[in-house]
């Protein structure tokens, strides 16, 4: 069996965070964030974005803001997750 990867371990964390209640919301959105990381990295392109954007938030057409927090091109999963939260 081989060890978690950095993005398992850093998304196992991220879930500890939340709670219990409203974990099963969070896995909703992570799926929904797999979808678009097709090969699985665990980030996704700012295009990639605004289409979970639109799926999760059919009123608007497109963010305002985008949550790369660390200004590689990506949003990763943390990032993702972070910006649900609205952090």
């Amino acid at each position: 069996m081989s060890s978690p990867s950095r993005i398992e371990i850093d998304l196992k964390n991220e879930l500890d965070k939340i709670p219990p209640y409203h974990r099963n919301e969070i896995q909703s959105h992570i799926a929904l964030f797999k979808k678009y990381d097709l090969n699985g990295d665990g980030k996704i392109s700012v295009a990639e974005f605004e289409k979970v954007f639109i799926e999760i938030n059919r009123k608007s057409r497109t963010p305002r803001i985008f949550p790369d927090y660390n200004s590689d091109g990506y949003i990763s999963i943390i990032e993702f997750l972070a910006f649900l939260r609205g952090e």
